[in-house]
C-alpha cells in the first residue's frame, strides 16, 4: 500500500505542471525510523527534476508520526523524517531552495477508524509541496535562424521541451518544432542527428520514462523529434538520432541539460 500511494503521487506531479502551479509527493516511513529507503529516494529525485517550463519558488516540508509512543518522541522523530528528505532535496538544489519545515508530531486516532494500522502507516511521512512559477518562454527557438548548416554542427534545440521524466513534448514546443520542419523542408540535402540528453543523473547513467518505466529517456526524447518530423513528410534517411544520457553537461545548469540537440552530418550546396 505505502509504494502504490508513493506512486501514485509521482504520477500525480507529472499530470498537474500544466494547469497549476502547486504539486505533492508524499514519501511514507517504516514504524520508528525516519531513514529514506533507496526506491523512494529514487522517486524524490525525479519528483525534483522540474520541466523546463516550470521554476521552483520555494518547498514545504511536512512531516509526521503515528500515535505509538509519546508525544514527545514522535515529535523528534517527525522532526528527524523532516531533515532525512530535506537531505536529498539539498543534494539536488545545493541548499538554493526556500524549504520551509512544518512539523506535525503524532496524529491521533479517530474514533470512527477501523482499521487502524492503515491509518497509523498513512500517518507515518513526509509530504513535499512545491510552489512552482511557470517560465516565460519564447514562442520558437530563434538559433535556427542563423543556423550555420557546416557538417558537424550542433545545435542546441531548448525551447523543445518535456514533461519531467516523459519524452511528451510541452505545448511550448511547437513553434520549434515547426521552425525545424520548416529548416529541412528548405534545405532538401540536410542531414541530421538528433542528440536527445538528460540532467541531473550520473554522467554514465540515462533517465526512465517514468509513464512507461523503460530506461533511456534521452534515446526517447531524440527519437519523438525524429516522429515528428516523420509525421510532417521528411524522409526517414535524412534523420538518425541517438540518446546520449547525461554524459554531456552544459555546466550551466539543468535546464540546459535537458535537451535536444541538432547535429548537420550531411549538406549538399
Amino acid at each position: 500500500m505505502k509504494r502504490l500511494l508513493l506512486t501514485l503521487g509521482v504520477l500525480f506531479f507529472s499530470c498537474v505542471l500544466r494547469a497549476q502551479e502547486t504539486t505533492v509527493l508524499t514519501v511514507y516511513f517504516e514504524t520508528n525510523s525516519s531513514v529514506v529507503n533507496p526506491v523512494d529516494a529514487a522517486s524524490i529525485k525525479n519528483f525534483l527534476a522540474l520541466p523546463d517550463s516550470f521554476n521552483a519558488v520555494s518547498l514545504t516540508l511536512t512531516g509526521s508520526c503515528d500515535d505509538v509512543g509519546s508525544e514527545e518522541a514522535n515529535a523528534l522523530l517527525s522532526e528527524q523524517r523532516i531533515a532525512s528528505v530535506k537531505r536529498l532535496v539539498n543534494g539536488v538544489f545545493k541548499d538554493a531552495l526556500p524549504i520551509k519545515e512544518v512539523n506535525r508530531g503524532q496524529v491521533l486516532m479517530v474514533d470512527v477508524i477501523t482499521d487502524t494500522l492503515a491509518y497509523r502507516a498513512g500517518n507515518r511521512k513526509v509530504v513535499l509541496a512545491f510552489e512552482l512559477k511557470k517560465k516565460e518562454l519564447k514562442a520558437s527557438d530563434s538559433v535556427l535562424k542563423n543556423a550555420r548548416l557546416i557538417v558537424g554542427e550542433r545545435i542546441a534545440l531548448n525551447n523543445i521541451l518535456f514533461e519531467g521524466g516523459s519524452s511528451e513534448f510541452l505545448p511550448e514546443s511547437n513553434g520549434s518544432l515547426i521552425e525545424l520542419f520548416d529548416l529541412m523542408q528548405s534545405n532538401p540535402t540536410l542531414k541530421v542527428c538528433i542528440r536527445g540528453h538528460v540532467c541531473c543523473g550520473p554522467l554514465d547513467r540515462d533517465g526512465i520514462d517514468l509513464s512507461t518505466g523503460k530506461y533511456g529517456l534521452s534515446v526517447f526524447r531524440a527519437q519523438a523529434v525524429v516522429n515528428y518530423l516523420l509525421s510532417k513528410g521528411i524522409p526517414k534517411d535524412r534523420l538518425t538520432f541517438k540518446g546520449l544520457g547525461g554524459s554531456e553537461p552544459t555546466g550551466k545548469g539543468d535546464r540546459f541539460d535537458r535537451r535536444v540537440e541538432i547535429e548537420i552530418t550531411a549538406m549538399e550546396k
